[in-house]
């Protein structure tokens, strides 16, 4: 659907974004009550939303399988806390649903500082009701896969068996790489956000064992030793210390270099964990570099820009 086809169809209608946690029953809590901007249910009737799953195929193209699940039932008899909040339809969605989410979020970590997080125990669900604005009827119901990473074509070669074979012991992972890989992975999963930022500098932190202060000197000295020039990061270390300054000091909502600054702790936090465990693999530590040789290069570059998609 074109942008043009997208604005004609939200025309007119009004938007809820929702996220169900389960919760436990609290005495004396309303059903429903405004916090924050937000209607909070507090409910054990269940909910019918959407499923989508979105999955990336191998090949050097860039070819998706999504799978679309309707009418899915959630939390019947559960007792469940549902976070509401009204939002114009519009050709946006997706960009709407992501920010209403994070809003959300905010809200009902408040309410769980103000309570306890009996209220918000683990999400269950996240979708959009639209809502005609004429008739007040509801239109759809409509959810979002957010984020989605595109991968880089890499193989399983020789020297990705020997390093993996290589550490088949809990004892061949050191304690402080384990914590900084549970960080990591946080922090890869989620994507560029302000909670990114923050796991990957847990997840480098936990490896720089000296602490205190000079932090970013401290790491470019662990990302020598690992064998990586940080004068040719893209970002500054110390610039990167800053944008972490902005969102646990500042409480910045939107700072400055957010994306770019988690692609490059991503590679710093990969570097350090290698390096940690004194292995290497033929997989850059950027993880979404192409650095495939000429001709597959511009190959894998045309394709990727013919990218398709099939249901199922």
């Amino acid at each position: 659907m074109g942008h043009e086809e997208a604005a004609q169809e939200l025309t007119g209608l009004q938007a809820v974004y929702r996220i169900g946690f389960k919760a436990m029953l609290v005495d004396g809590l309303p059903e429903q009550f405004t916090f924050g901007g937000a209607i909070v249910r507090h409910t054990m009737d269940g909910v019918t939303t959407n499923r989508t799953l979105i999955v990336q195929q191998p090949g050097l193209g860039l070819e998706w399988v999504k799978t679309r699940e309707e009418d899915v039932e959630i939390g019947m008899g559960v007792p469940m806390c549902v976070c509401h909040i009204p939002f114009e339809g519009a050709p946006n969605l997706v960009t709407d649903f992501g920010a209403m989410r994070e809003r959300a979020l905010g809200v009902m970590g408040a309410l769980s500082a103000l309570l306890d997080e009996r209220v918000a125990q683990e999400e269950l669900f996240d979708d959009a009701v639209l809502i005609d604005s004429e008739n007040g009827e509801q239109v759809s119901t409509v959810d979002a896969a957010l984020g989605v990473r595109s991968f880089q074509p890499r193989v399983f070669s020789e020297e990705e068996e020997r390093v993996v074979n290589g550490h088949p012991f809990n004892t061949d992972i050191p304690p402080a790489t384990t914590v900084a890989s549970r960080w990591y992975l946080k922090g890869a999963q989620i994507g560029p956000t302000l909670d990114s930022i923050v796991f990957f500098w847990v997840a480098i932190e936990a490896l720089i064992p000296q602490g205190g202060k000079n932090t970013d000197k401290q790491v470019e000295e662990a990302l020598k030793t690992a064998g990586t020039d940080p004068a040719t990061l893209p970002i500054p270390v110390g610039r990167l210390y800053g944008l972490r300054a902005d969102i646990v000091h500042k409480g910045l909502d939107d700072p400055p270099l957010l994306r770019e600054g988690h692609y490059v702790l991503e590679t710093i936090a990969r570097v350090l964990i290698r390096g940690s465990m004194e292995a290497s693999t033929t997989w850059p530590a950027e993880a979404g570099i192409n650095d495939w040789p000429e001709p597959v290069g511009s190959l894998i570059d045309w394709l990727r820009g013919r990218s398709r998609t099939h249901f199922q």
